[in-house]
């Protein structure tokens, strides 16, 4: 079977939009077709691997709120971005920016950079 790559992968870029925790799995249930087939989907459109798109999504959505939502908690934060708890979150920060979550909302982040990665 022939799919629409870019169809598909706009289906899965808005599931993960919408939900930046759900698994490969799910999305493939979701859409009713293989998990290879996602994978494929998403490296012919952006060049990553599905997790690498998503870990990018869930960046994303971390930044977006910490630096304009200064009134909701990191733990809010976190939840929204998909991560069961606060310290999870903050190493998935950390890990990116070399940061706590806290420090980036501040605009301490010693990378001094902010990116961007969903278009």
């Amino acid at each position: 079977m022939v799919y629409d790559l870019r169809g598909l992968f706009e289906g899965v870029r808005r599931r993960l939009a919408h939900n930046p925790a759900l698994e490969l799995a799910d999305v493939a249930a979701d859409l009713k077709v293989e998990r290879h087939t996602i994978e494929g989907a998403v490296r012919e459109v952006t060049g990553k691997s599905f997790r690498r798109f998503r870990r990018d999504i869930r960046l994303q959505v971390a930044l977006d709120a910490l630096t304009s939502r200064p009134e909701q908690s990191i733990k809010e934060i976190a939840f929204h971005a998909g991560f069961r708890s606060t310290q999870a979150f903050a190493r998935f920060i950390r890990k990116a920016y070399g940061c706590s979550p806290t420090d980036l909302r501040r605009g301490l982040n010693p990378a001094g950079d902010s990116p961007r990665f969903v278009k």
